[in-house]
């Protein structure tokens, strides 16, 4: 039972974190990323890096997103299987 709820946190986790680093860089506005930049503040000017070519920071994290839910998905239904029995896989 522990390895099942240890599977889900880590599923779940995993897929928040990606679904909100995501909205958070899709939120910030490319004009405020530059006005950000221009204090010269090292996290600023990387905002505005990632901000600029936003097209492969966001593919990685729609990637890393999906392998989380898939391979979550997969391996929580394992676990399920080992711990309840097969009768439960379809409800679980």
């Amino acid at each position: 039972m522990l390895k099942l709820a240890i599977a889900v946190l880590i599923m779940l986790i995993g897929s928040a974190l990606c679904s909100g680093t995501e909205t958070a860089l899709l939120s910030v506005s490319i004009l405020k990323a530059r006005q950000l930049a221009q204090s010269r503040n090292p996290r600023a000017l990387a905002l505005l890096a990632i901000r600029q070519r936003i097209n492969r920071p966001i593919a990685t994290i729609v990637i890393l997103n999906n392998l989380f839910n898939i391979v979550g998905s997969i391996v929580i239904g394992r676990v399920e299987a080992d711990e309840f029995g097969e009768a439960l896989l379809g409800v679980f």
